[in-house]
């Protein structure tokens, strides 16, 4: 079991709706802006996370509804990396 993530930030594209067997899912980026505290100050990373989320059933047509590229968003899920070995 994987502790849930958040993340903030801003969709990189408007979502796409894809269809699998029965069910249709819709994928986004989200790009996030990283930093980290160095000495007490926040220096921001000088490149932004992307992020691919897959969202179903009424969240997924929900999203797919709403929201467009630029939007902010927070995100909160559970994380996975998915290797290329």
């Amino acid at each position: 079991m994987s502790t849930p993530r958040t993340i903030t930030g801003n969709l990189a594209a408007d979502p796409e709706v894809i269809k699998a067997g029965s069910i249709n899912i819709t994928k986004f980026r989200v790009i996030e802006n990283t930093g980290e505290y160095r000495s007490g100050k926040y220096i921001e990373h000088d490149t932004p996370t992307t992020h691919f989320v897959e969202a179903k059933f009424e969240l997924g047509e929900n999203t797919a509804a709403t929201l467009h590229k630029g939007d902010p968003v927070i995100v909160i899920g559970r994380e996975h990396t998915k290797g290329s070995w």
